[in-house]
């Protein structure tokens, strides 16, 4: 079966998920964990890339990220991956690539889907038993986004402001959404939904968006319902 085209549009909401190769843990340092948020957020500004969360396990990279145009995404995440590639095999004295081929990418209805996928991406150590709070985990953009520390290169998104009016606000309710699991199932379906680049979304959203590619969105009918299938319902009369 062919391959289906990376989904990246320009200006519209991504959920992205790079993994090591073969589960191998490349990111299993502080110095390693620093040099890719180094060369990550230096791309992200020649790319013109908006990141809005990330959080960096020992085997996966997970983003929350808007591309100015349609190839920023993969700019960035090349530019990154040659940048950090050569400096960490120097380091480790090794050769050869450390990511599992291509990066995953799919294209998120940000209206009701942004503060449950920055979740996602930022309970991504809970969810992986590295840590018991999200907030604690150094390489991730949950401590910024709760108030413990700030993150050098993230682009506010306008959804925040749906969780409060003032910036401790925010920081109280995003502190409070992440102390509540996001369900083993849930987090699945996203995950899976990523690596696919089956859109998450609402039925009228990927029609909006399948106009603007030639590929499928979402998985064949059968099984599972697929991503947009509740929020479908929510929108009906």
């Amino acid at each position: 079966m062919a391959r289906l085209a990376r989904l990246c549009i320009a200006e519209h909401l991504h959920l992205v998920i790079q993994r090591s190769r073969g589960d191998e843990p490349v990111l299993a340092s502080a110095g390693d964990n620093d040099a890719y948020l180094a060369c990550l957020c230096q791309a992200a500004v020649a790319a013109n890339v908006a990141i809005h969360a990330f959080a960096l396990t020992p085997t996966q990279v997970r983003l929350l990220a808007t591309p100015s145009d349609d190839s920023g995404l993969g700019a960035m995440l090349q530019s990154a991956g040659r940048s950090f590639v050569a400096s960490y095999n120097r380091r480790h004295g090794r050769r050869g690539p450390l990511w599992d081929g291509r990066f995953h990418a799919t294209v998120v209805d940000a209206e009701p889907h942004f503060i449950e996928c920055m979740r996602f991406v930022e309970t991504a150590p809970v969810q992986m038993r590295l840590v018991e709070r999200a907030e604690l985990w150094p390489w991730s953009s949950a401590a910024h986004h709760s108030g413990r520390k700030v993150s050098a290169g993230l682009a506010e998104h306008r959804l925040l402001w749906t969780l409060g009016n003032t910036p401790f606000e925010r920081e109280m309710a995003y502190k409070r959404l992440l102390e509540l699991p996001l369900g083993d199932a849930r987090a699945s379906e996203i995950e899976s939904a990523a690596l696919r680049g089956w859109a998450i979304g609402t039925t009228r959203f990927v029609e909006s968006i399948a106009a603007l590619v030639n590929r499928r969105l979402l998985p064949s009918r059968r099984g599972r319902p697929s991503m947009g299938a509740q929020s479908d319902q929510e929108e009906r009369p």
